[in-house]
């Protein structure tokens, strides 16, 4: 497990993150169609905090699950969720290197500003359990931070580093690079891999369960 749930307990109670994104990103209405071409109506959504991302796709209409290890994110996207005009969701309080669901369990995963805040070797155990639970030929679409502030941080291995200071204090980031996300994720077919740009710190990936 990467970073522990009490810093993120932190990061919400103490941060304004939730405050300054409360609308979904930019790429979500696409992926919204993407999804309802491949029949994709079961989505996991991997780390989903306050559960901005997951508001959204609840309603387009999909059944979604929140994933997230703090309780404090998931209590605040319960009570986002509550306004909500439907019930088509669950929240789970869980770690991701070992998910506690079936095999095959969703259509699609999302990761958003999540996954790549762990060492790579666990990284690379929750990208396995994703794997697991995607059903066939499923969509997993999850975004990687570039950020090159991070290695200002204290280094905790390579590539990956524990920031020292603000609202991200104590909180692992691992930067990845091209090669390294095709090797983390090389059981899946990459649809899609869409590079960092000046103000978009973060690789889009978007692919496939083979």
């Amino acid at each position: 497990m990467g970073d522990e749930p009490q810093q993120w307990d932190r990061f919400w109670r103490e941060g304004d993150f939730a405050r300054r994104h409360t609308t979904p990103p930019e790429y979500m209405p696409e992926l919204v169609t993407l999804f309802r071409k491949r029949r994709a109506n079961s989505i996991l959504d991997l780390g989903c905090g306050t559960g901005r991302v997951m508001a959204y796709l609840v309603s387009k209409g999909f059944l979604v699950v929140g994933q997230d290890i703090s309780p404090l994110g998931l209590g605040m996207a319960q009570r986002a969720m509550s306004s909500a005009s439907t019930r088509n969701f669950v929240l789970v309080n869980h770690d991701v290197t070992v998910l506690p669901f079936p095999d095959r369990s969703f259509d699609a995963v999302i990761s958003i500003n999540a996954i790549h805040h762990n060492r790579l070797r666990d990284i690379k155990r929750a990208v396995k359990e994703i794997y697991r639970v995607l059903s066939p030929k499923g969509l997993l679409f999850v975004n990687l931070t570039a950020r090159a502030e991070i290695r200002d941080g204290e280094k905790v291995e390579r590539g990956t580093y524990r920031t020292r200071d603000g609202t991200e204090k104590g909180i692992l980031h691992h930067l990845f690079t091209a090669s390294e996300i095709r090797s983390t994720f090389k059981d899946y077919r990459i649809l899609q891999l869409t590079p960092p740009s000046e103000g978009k710190p973060h690789w889009l990936l978007l692919a496939e369960k083979r």
